[in-house]
């Protein structure tokens, strides 16, 4: 049993990298998930029934609203009320200006910033139909690359940028609700990271206290819910 216990999170891309730890350590702390993933859904469902976790699983794409509707609407049907909002999902592609695609501009964008805010809408109107309530918490995942950007990611860059905004407006507009909003920056060693050179060193296996391992970055969501 912890303070967690019962409480109901949403966290999208949790089928790998650091979605999939925050998914895990949430059901390992009581927490019940309904997690969105489509690659790598059935390794996180299995990790969560492992450690006698309560899940369920949804599999639309955080580009449509409708979809991040049925999402936060399936929270509540199953588990009875939403708490925890993780909007993790995410993408990038590396290419230098000029010769990147539009269409991976769009993508990234569709991902990153407008899949994390048609889950924070809906989220926020369902709190606001239900009135004040403590426990609440919208918990960003930004970048460093929102603060210091990085050569060759221009949309993941600015993406990341416009999520830590949308988090300040969020923490303003939805504290009277109960909810607290924050965002981390993590650095991990995930598929997305591991896809590029310079990064996979940064964030290569440690001695001792491996801070790069997503397992480790995860517990800092019990901080900011």
């Amino acid at each position: 049993m912890t303070e967690f216990q019962g409480r109901t999170a949403i966290v999208t891309g949790a089928g790998k990298g650091l979605g999939y730890a925050y998914a895990l350590w949430l059901a390992e702390q009581g927490v019940n998930v309904v997690v969105n993933a489509r690659s790598g859904a059935d390794n996180i469902m299995r990790a969560i029934d492992e450690v006698d976790g309560k899940a369920i699983l949804n599999t639309r794409n955080v580009e449509s609203a409708d979809g991040m509707k049925e999402l936060v609407d399936l929270a509540v049907s199953h588990f009875g009320d939403l708490h925890i909002v993780v909007p993790n999902a995410g993408v990038t592609s590396w290419a230098p200006l000029g010769k990147g695609t539009i269409e991976d501009w769009h993508r990234e964008v569709d991902i990153n910033l407008s899949g994390t805010f048609y889950l924070t809408h809906w989220a926020a109107a369902y709190w606001q139909q239900q009135g004040p309530a403590p426990g609440r918490a919208l918990v960003f995942i930004s970048s460093p690359a929102g603060t210091c950007p990085i050569p060759q990611i221009a949309a993941y860059n600015a993406t990341k940028a416009a999520v830590q905004a949308l988090m300040m407006t969020a923490a303003e507009d939805l504290a009277p609700l109960g909810v607290r909003a924050n965002a981390i920056s993590p650095i991990a060693r995930t598929p997305m990271s591991m896809r590029n050179p310079e990064l996979a060193e940064l964030v290569k296996e440690t001695a001792g206290f491996d801070r790069n391992d997503p397992a480790n970055v995860a517990p800092v969501l019990g901080y900011l819910i």
